[in-house]
């Protein structure tokens, strides 16, 4: 609630719930409880956080500009905190002390899915012991020419497999080309030997349970993928170690035992586990004949470190200190400028129902003071309470605006 209230004196109570929505939900999740408990005490303190600052929502902003034009002087951009602290401060107490009893229980009908443990996951259900390394041969190689079967391997190294610079694997009898990679396993000190006597050159080195870090980082994931019927993808050979479509395949397993540092012929049903970066990983939900074990993204949200992208929204952020409308669309235009969103992502984030909402009811607001409807209802409403004092008229206006809140 404390984060939903700080959010929310700068981006607003719309944007700081959106923000910590996917949050509250893992931590419900990850602690054992209903969402429901925790999502309305979030509503509530990124309401009372709005009256922290000035620029904390349009009504505050609409409120100090009719005090501009009635007095010449609007609200500080501090001045709603004496009445916002103790506000988020009694919201606080009073959830914490009042909500267990008073929240409901809800279930979801979907629970959100908790992957922050998927590196774990991985590392216990596939193999990845001493996994692979890929080595490049160049133009002077002195295994150009020779067949993957006659390649001279040391004692303790296996040749998984060969892979052409066109991304085919190497068959039986095909020779060796220029720029062709061997993906091979074994003693990393092997390998050096193996590396050094025949000019090739270490492109890629073991991702195992003992490098499990660098399996889910800022810029590189993994995805698990199933193999469904009819898939385009039924009949192709793979290996441990080939590079597809910018992704590096770690191991494949077949009636849940993998297949082994070798050549295998997809069949349906088989599971592929693939690493490469995060934009080739997101691409597969959108690949035909693959069916993807995790969202991607939800996995990446959870596990990835933050990246430089993170930093600059934040950098972004406390740069903001014009008036509210020239901070937001500065803001907003460096977000898309940085490239920590794209022009599509910051069009689709865009709520159109509240820009509808609000741009439709500031006319409206207009249309009321200027044709005298203002001063007709204010002046019914002080004719019946007025004489009562300024606690009663408040709380008259309150009432109203529950009212058409509610309406």
């Amino acid at each position: 609630m404390l984060v939903s209230a700080v959010l929310a004196a700068f981006v607003t109570p719309n944007g700081a719930a959106a923000a910590l929505v996917p949050v509250a939900v893992v931590a419900a999740r990850r602690a054992d409880m209903l969402p429901s408990k925790l999502l309305m005490p979030l509503a509530f303190a990124a309401s009372g956080g709005a009256l922290l600052v000035l620029s904390g929502s349009p009504a505050n902003v609409i409120v100090s500009e009719a005090l501009l034009r009635v007095s010449g002087r609007g609200f500080g951009y501090f001045e709603f905190a004496a009445i916002g602290l103790p506000l988020v401060a009694v919201t606080v107490l009073a959830c914490v002390l009042l909500g267990p009893r008073l929240l409901p229980r809800r279930r979801p009908d979907e629970d959100t899915a908790d992957v922050s443990g998927h590196a774990d996951t991985l590392v216990e259900h596939y193999t990845l012991e001493q996994g692979f390394y890929r080595l490049l041969a160049p133009v002077d190689s002195n295994l150009l020419g020779v067949a993957p079967e006659d390649v001279p391997l040391p004692e303790g190294l296996t040749l998984v497999g060969v892979q052409h610079a066109d991304g085919e694997p190497g068959l039986v009898g095909q020779q060796v080309a220029a720029d062709d990679v061997f993906v091979v396993s074994g003693d990393s000190e092997r390998v050096t030997a193996f590396v050094t006597a025949h000019g090739l050159r270490v492109v890629a080195t073991p991702l195992t349970r003992a490098t499990r870090e660098a399996l889910l980082s800022r810029d590189a994931g993994v995805a698990e993928v199933v193999v469904p019927p009819r898939s385009p993808m039924i009949g192709d050979r793979l290996f441990p170690g080939q590079a597809r479509s910018g992704l590096t395949v770690l191991e494949i397993r077949r009636f849940g035992h993998s297949t082994g540092p070798r050549p295998t012929d997809v069949d349906e049903g088989d599971l592929v586990l693939l690493h490469g970066p995060w934009g080739a990983i997101e691409a597969l939900a959108k690949e035909d004949g693959l069916l993807l074990v995790n969202d991607p993204e939800a996995v990446r949200r959870q596990n990835a470190p933050l990246g430089r992208k993170a930093w600059l929204s934040l950098g972004v952020l406390a740069t903001q200190v014009a008036s509210p409308a020239i901070a937001t669309l500065v803001g907003a235009g460096l977000m898309v400028l940085t490239r920590v969103v794209t022009p599509n992502q910051a069009y689709r984030a865009v709520s159109w129902q509240t820009i509808v909402l609000i741009g439709g009811l500031i006319p409206l607001s207009t249309a009321i003071s200027t044709s005298g409807a203002a001063d007709l209802v204010a002046g019914r409403i002080v004719d019946a309470v007025g004489r009562n004092g300024p606690r009663v008229l408040l709380a008259v206006l309150f009432l109203v605006t529950l009212g058409r809140g509610k309406w």
